[in-house]
């Protein structure tokens, strides 16, 4: 993610604050993160801290992946019997 990003999440003095903000709800949303953690990660104080959440959600997200893999296998599997 480009350094501007990362400096848009932590930093909370801009008189664009509110644009960036919804820019960053909408971004999070995308990645179907729930409205609790948005705000948790929105009131973020630091950049290690913004890595940690976007790593919760990247393994929340392959844990996803993983298991509708299995069950598209098993889908196929059933729909080959």
């Amino acid at each position: 993610m480009c350094s501007e990003i990362w400096h848009g999440f932590v930093r909370r003095d801009s008189p664009e604050k509110l644009y960036r903000t919804y820019g960053h709800v909408r971004l999070l949303r995308s990645l179907d993160m729930p409205l609790d953690d948005i705000r948790a990660f929105l009131g973020t104080p630091d950049l290690e801290a913004v890595r940690a959440h976007l790593a919760r959600r990247r393994e929340r997200i392959e844990d996803h992946i993983a298991r509708s893999q299995r069950a598209l296998s098993l889908l196929h599997a059933l729909e080959d019997q």
